[in-house]
């Protein structure tokens, strides 16, 4: 999980943060709009990357590693960001209404989900 970084231009308008800086290449960006106490999740993708950025709301993530059965639980409050890589199980729990920007790192293919 990965938090806002410092404002890298502040002014009488606002400011500008950096959300994403790494090698992570994207093809689809979708929104997900998610009412609180909704689950989403439940699969991995065997070679989709996402990331996740969260604008609105807050999320309960269970992440699984089905090769090595290690869980990682964490929550991501509104402007933080996490990635999850092929091969790890993804839960996500909202705990509250929630918007989040999700970054697939290929064209989502749904015949790429496995539970």
């Amino acid at each position: 999980m990965s938090k806002l970084k410092k404002m890298s231009v502040c002014d009488d308008r606002g400011g500008i943060f950096e959300f994403m800086k790494t090698d992570f290449r994207y093809e689809q960006v979708n929104i997900l709009i998610t009412s609180k106490g909704s689950v989403r999740g439940g699969h991995y993708h065997k070679n989709m990357s996402e990331f996740f950025f969260v604008t609105k709301g807050s999320v309960d993530v269970s992440v699984k590693n089905i090769n090595t059965n290690t869980v990682n639980n964490f929550i991501v409050n509104k402007f933080e960001s996490f990635l999850v890589k092929p091969l790890n199980a993804h839960t996500l729990t909202f705990l509250e209404d929630s918007i989040v920007m999700v970054f697939y790192s290929h064209e989502f293919d749904k015949e790429d989900i496995y539970t």
